[in-house]
């Protein structure tokens, strides 16, 4: 494909420790399905919370290595709210471009006009025709028709966001053909905040990252059951596999005890890697 989507989002648990924390979760789409119910088109979930967030965009990274010709990707559009640990997905991704969604972008709009709502308007122009020194004059017009400190606070930081995340706003309208809308807090709902943080709960942090990693695991359509089978499969492969080699060893030494000249590599009368290996032995 030429244009892949991600989308990135983060849960908010409590530990039982009485700190908070914030499960990640990624995931990847090649746009969105329009026939019948609107769906994401091939969706691909990834979530963590232990390591550090490179460690996921690693993950992301080998995902799209392994499933698709990165060469032949033209464009990958990365959206989120703006987050420190999403943006640095620009740093792993190929191509791509930051998108800020329109839930927060909305939010903050909100927050900032709540009080004054004619002002609304105004500052939606300004967005969409991508107008950031326009915008600065419309805050500064609303500040100074606001008296209460509170409302002013909340102005400065809706002004700071959006003037912060104006790369993504201005991605958004340059290229608005090929964004598709962004999903991220119904899927972090629906995959993670359902099962980890809708109920009053205590995390320790290896519970929660395994929760995450399996909610994200169970939303690509993985059997639970199947995955167990998986996972002794490999411990008795690994088992048979340790057996093998220590049969092997033994009866290797016990061949070079006897007589050394009945290994072929001895037979050759080359000093290798391997005969120097085997002559330690």
């Amino acid at each position: 494909v030429e244009i892949l989507y991600v989308e990135a989002d983060e849960d908010h648990i409590a530990l039982q420790s009485g700190k908070n924390a914030m499960p990640r979760l990624v995931y990847i789409h090649e746009g969105i399905d329009m026939q019948g119910r609107r769906k994401l088109k091939l969706p691909y979930y990834l979530a963590s919370l232990k390591g550090k967030s490179g460690d996921l965009w690693q993950e992301v990274y080998e995902y799209l290595e392994d499933n698709y010709e990165i060469d032949k990707i033209k464009q990958i559009y990365l959206s989120g709210d703006g987050a420190a640990w999403i943006r640095q997905g620009l740093n792993y991704l190929p191509n791509a471009k930051f998108v800020l969604d329109k839930y927060h972008m909305s939010k903050y709009v909100t927050k900032a006009t709540a009080h004054m709502k004619e002002y609304g308007p105004k500052i939606w122009k300004c967005i969409k025709e991508a107008d950031l020194e326009e915008l600065g004059l419309v805050f500064n017009e609303l500040h100074f028709a606001t008296e209460n400190e509170s409302k002013q606070r909340q102005m400065k930081e809706s002004w700071g966001y959006l003037s912060n995340n104006w790369d993504g706003i201005k991605i958004r309208n340059e290229e608005s053909d090929n964004i598709v809308g962004c999903s991220a807090e119904g899927h972090n709902s629906h995959i993670l905040a359902a099962r980890m943080s809708s109920r009053p709960m205590g995390w320790s942090k290896d519970g929660a990252d395994k929760m995450a990693r399996l909610r994200a695991f169970k939303a690509n359509n993985g059997k639970v059951i199947d995955f167990m089978k998986a996972q002794k499969k490999e411990v008795k492969l690994y088992t048979a596999t340790k057996q093998l080699m220590k049969i092997t060893s033994e009866g290797l030494k016990s061949k070079i005890n006897d007589n050394p000249c009945n290994l072929e590599v001895f037979k050759i009368g080359r000093i290798t890697g391997l005969y120097r290996a085997l002559k330690a032995i």
